[in-house]
């Protein structure tokens, strides 16, 4: 059986994507883009809680809709896949122990 593991700089290019797939009520959704700078924001350590924990929703084969709202596209090289039943989400095996978070706190980011 072959293994797959993470390495740092595929994280990197995977996680950026995930902001935009966060759980969020729909009255946050449809908010004009004045009223969306008053809002509560994501710090560098909640960044990188909400990185560990698609982490671990991928290695348990698990998109909870605690961590995706409803309709989340998810995208691998370009092809819009099933969340949660293929590419990377079907075939991880594993994670290993070096952790390299990029966290933009202004955009509300993670790589």
């Amino acid at each position: 059986m072959r293994k797959i593991f993470l390495s740092p700089a595929l994280i990197f290019f995977l996680l950026p994507f995930l902001t935009s797939c966060q759980n969020q009520e729909p009255s946050q959704i449809q908010e004009p883009v004045e009223q969306a700078a008053v809002q509560d924001t994501c710090d560098s350590e909640c960044l990188k809680g909400y990185a560990d924990k698609y982490m671990n929703a991928m290695l348990a084969k698990n998109p909870s809709e605690a961590l995706f709202r409803k309709g989340c596209i998810f995208t691998e090289n370009g092809v819009r896949l099933p969340l949660g039943e293929e590419g990377l989400w079907a075939s991880m095996v594993g994670k290993g122990p070096y952790k390299f978070y990029v966290p933009d706190i202004e955009t509300q980011q993670i790589g």
